[in-house]
């Protein structure tokens, strides 16, 4: 079972502990951790986590709970568990999707993470792969990078810089849909995408409509 609570994970990294896979909390209790490629799964049926705080209603609620009790979420049996590395903060929540399979991979359990630096990241969420199962950058500098939080009006929220921040994964979809912002020749741009390598891309002008759509 995941759970995931993270409003806000720290640029540089995302760490995943044991108890269920609780991802991203500062400050929870446990002191076993190592690094990906040295932990065995956890065996779950729980199907994933597809959008932030678990449905729409965003109450965080998961009445089906299988794995975690009061029992267990203890600083005895409940801790980090690994860590891997992002490029950017990563405001949007991090996502579970079990039995995906990944072009030339097989299949793994994933946890997708968007990042304020325009990267997508696909994560064994077992920690059996020591490196991104893949990854795809919106950026390429210096023509089109992120939004820098100045040019937002935003001085404490999101910065210093501004991408992705919206994520959610439709069920049965096995991949991440995000809304993205950036500047392509010094103009801001927004594109809505899908992406498992390759990526689906609906370009708007800021106004709300389609620009353009293309694959890559």
């Amino acid at each position: 079972m995941i759970h995931l609570c993270v409003p806000k994970i720290e640029a540089g990294i995302i760490s995943l502990l044991l108890g269920g896979l609780l991802m991203g909390c500062p400050g929870s209790g446990g002191s076993n951790s190592s690094t990906p490629g040295s932990n065995p799964p956890l065996a779950t049926s729980y199907t994933g986590t597809f959008t932030y705080h678990n449905h729409n209603a965003r109450t965080g609620e998961n009445l089906n709970e299988t794995v975690l009790t009061w029992a267990n979420v203890n600083q005895a049996q409940f801790g980090k568990k690994f860590s891997y590395p992002l490029d950017g903060i990563a405001y949007a929540s991090p996502l579970y999707v079990a039995n995906v399979l990944i072009p030339g991979q097989g299949g793994h359990n994933v946890v997708y993470v968007a990042t304020e630096h325009d990267s997508v990241y696909a994560f064994d969420a077992d920690g059996l792969i020591p490196t991104p199962l893949w990854k795809v950058s919106f950026i390429n500098p210096p023509a089109v990078t992120t939004v820098p939080s100045a040019d937002t009006g935003d001085c404490c929220d999101l910065t210093p810089e501004v991408g992705i921040t919206g994520l959610i994964v439709p069920p049965g979809a096995h991949r991440p849909h995000l809304a993205e912002i950036g500047k392509d020749a010094g103009r801001q741009r927004r594109l809505c995408a899908a992406g498992e390598g390759a990526v689906h891309l609906a370009q708007g002008d800021g106004g709300g409509r389609v620009t353009q759509r293309v694959a890559r």
